[in-house]
């Protein structure tokens, strides 16, 4: 799939669906959804504001965050994120971690200014081949506002 087709996706993705995601995350590690802001706060190290915007739909701005997140409830982040399946056991954590990182170098040395859906995207292609990273982040500079 091509990354414009990718970020078309993505886009198309609603706040809802992320909602229901989240939501379901909590439902298989048995927290009820009042009060649950407080314990996962905690748990994360986050305000109870933030959780409340993650069940609302929101995304974690953060991605030390949403990793971290995502390793305490075993929560597949692309799934999260893009709401497709992959095997947990498939995802190398330190590659992907890696490729945030790269991203979030090349937004910062560049000035850009990067939606979660966009990184996300950036990250995966990035995960898939991180020899052409810095190729590719040039070539989808344009898209970004700056």
């Amino acid at each position: 799939m091509s990354v414009v087709a990718l970020a078309v996706q993505t886009s198309e993705i609603k706040r809802e669906q992320r909602s229901e995601r989240f939501k379901a995350v909590l439902k298989r590690h048995g927290i009820a959804e009042h009060g649950a802001q407080t314990a996962i706060a905690k748990e994360v190290g986050v305000s109870d504001a933030t959780v409340a915007a993650w069940m609302r739909g929101s995304m974690p701005r953060d991605p030390e965050v949403l990793f971290r997140f995502c390793d305490v409830y075993d929560v597949d982040p692309y799934w999260w994120t893009s709401g497709q399946s992959r095997p947990r056991d498939s995802i190398d954590a330190e590659k992907l971690v890696r490729s945030f990182k790269t991203v979030h170098e090349y937004r910062d040395a560049n000035g850009l200014t990067l939606s979660v859906e966009q990184t996300a995207l950036l990250c995966a292609n990035i995960y898939e081949d991180p020899a052409g990273a810095q190729s590719y982040l040039e070539q989808m500079a344009p898209f970004f506002s700056s």
